[in-house]
């Protein structure tokens, strides 16, 4: 993966770049319908802000990937290693980075009577599902279902644009 790097970061800028577009869009349409007295200004306002802070968001994103300071197998790594380590990290963290993890973590955390009921974010959740087994029995395809993960994980990792194209993997 590796290897490919040039291909996958034209790819993902390419992804940004299309991003950035439709912000724009988005942002004229707003404007548009401002104008056209369709939304309050108040509303206005508060979307506004919101599409700016976005904008500005993929912008950043967008000159760290035309700059070569961040590449997909990067990514992926780091977020490995932190699914790999949240457990340890959470039983030896203080109060309050134990908060964070759970934020950065979980998706929904609910209670219902006196059973919490918390669910993973996204790609950790992908994560451990992984090898779920319907019938109970070991499974011999686990090897061959590392590529498939793989391929899902890129398209959600935190970092890489969602639904950027998917890198080749070379083993």
């Amino acid at each position: 993966m590796k290897l490919s790097n040039t291909e996958e970061q034209k790819n993902i800028v390419n992804a940004l770049t299309l991003q950035l577009g439709q912000i724009e869009d988005r942002l004229n349409r707003l404007t548009d319908a401002y104008i056209d007295r369709l939304i309050e200004k108040d509303l206005f306002e508060q979307r506004k802000s919101a599409l700016l802070v976005e904008r500005t968001d993929v912008e950043q994103r967008l000159a760290e990937w035309k700059g070569g300071k961040r590449n997909p197998a990067d990514e992926l790594l780091c977020f490995l290693e932190r699914a790999d380590s949240a457990y340890l990290a959470y039983k030896l963290g203080l109060p309050e980075e134990k908060r964070d993890l759970l934020d950065s973590v979980t998706s929904n955390r609910l209670v219902s009577g006196k059973t919490p009921e918390i669910m993973l974010a996204s790609p950790f959740n992908e994560v451990a599902n992984r090898f779920e087994c319907t019938s109970g029995g070991p499974r011999r395809s686990i090897p061959r279902t590392w590529h498939a993960l793989i391929k899902r994980l890129l398209t959600i990792v935190p970092g890489t644009p969602f639904g950027a194209p998917v890198p080749t993997i070379t083993t």
